[in-house]
């Protein structure tokens, strides 16, 4: 064995394995298929209803981050459409990323994800994006398509922007910051200010899909 393969190997074997996934009492594992991407890189996706509740599912998976030695971000504002738990492989330089929704028969499902940071592809976003938006991230997973970012732009200005373009493509205003055409539904969430004074914007689009369920606040994963 040369040197440098020495080295190597002497590296790989004293790094940790790779994350996996441990949901407890599954009741339904279901793959995402249509290779679904966030901002424009690869992402592999599930679906995964367990009997556990999204306060204790959060709890646990946010201890199994920690302990697989994945750096948790600190600011992960709840203000997208489902609560979430994010962290980061620096080694492989892979994220996780576990959305909550809590479903009417107690169950929770989660929607399971990895992104591959180092890859990258050309994208589009799938939305219009307000001038001025920091931040950007899109994302296409199958029905839904949905751009995230942050702006010093008040609330009010952000929905008159959307109201603006989305009329102009076509869309009817159905109220609460919802907008229709056919089978589309296009939903403009805009909270904030924050503390540092920025209004965080989700603007999801959906193709015949129905309302999620009513979400119940979960409490913030452990961190460093």
């Amino acid at each position: 064995m040369t040197l440098p393969a020495l080295a190597l190997w002497l590296c790989l074997a004293g790094a940790p394995a790779a994350f996996t996934w441990d949901v407890p009492e599954v009741i339904e594992d279901v793959p995402v298929g249509r290779a679904p991407s966030s901002d424009g890189r690869p992402m592999r996706l599930r679906a995964v209803r367990s009997r556990w509740s999204a306060e204790k599912l959060r709890k646990k998976l946010g201890e199994d981050f920690l302990r697989a030695g994945l750096y948790i971000p600190r600011d992960q504002p709840q203000n997208q459409p489902l609560p979430y738990v994010a962290a980061i492989d620096g080694r492989r330089m892979i994220s996780y990323s576990a959305l909550f929704q809590v479903n009417r028969d107690g169950t929770t499902t989660l929607i399971l994800g990895e992104v591959d940071l180092e890859a990258r592809v050309v994208s589009t976003p799938t939305a219009p994006i307000f001038p001025g938006a920091l931040e950007v991230v899109s994302s296409d997973v199958e029905a839904m398509r949905s751009v995230t970012f942050r702006t010093r732009a008040a609330p009010k200005e952000v929905q008159a922007f959307y109201r603006e373009v989305l009329g102009k493509a076509g869309y009817q205003d159905s109220g609460n910051g919802t907008w229709e055409r056919g089978a589309e539904r296009t939903t403009v969430v805009a909270r904030g200010p924050d503390k540092d004074g920025f209004v965080h914007v989700v603007v999801m689009t959906t193709a015949g899909a129905p309302a999620p369920a009513p979400v119940r606040n979960v409490p913030a994963a452990p961190s460093h």
